[in-house]
């Protein structure tokens, strides 16, 4: 049986290369931001498996192309950067 939706559906995803010098001094500027501010952050947002690439953007669309036909547009929000 195949699914289908009546309204559109659209992805919306959130990517960065946690590699990216340039990302890093901007997340490094970010965090000085916030400690300067007072407010504190959790240590699991900060934690450095959240910025590793183990490709799992490129499988999720894979995943949507093949099995969620009905997604209309697919949304890469990224920080300034751009996908290899």
């Amino acid at each position: 049986m195949a699914l289908t939706s009546k309204f559109p559906v659209d992805a919306v995803y959130t990517w960065v290369d946690g590699n990216d010098p340039e990302w890093a001094k901007r997340k490094t500027e970010a965090q000085a931001d916030i400690s300067q501010s007072g407010a504190s952050l959790d240590e699991t947002s900060l934690a450095e498996c959240r910025f590793l690439d183990n490709e799992e953007l490129r499988f999720s669309l894979r995943s949507l192309a093949r099995h969620a036909p009905w997604i209309r547009n697919v949304y890469l929000i990224t920080d300034r950067q751009r996908l290899a």
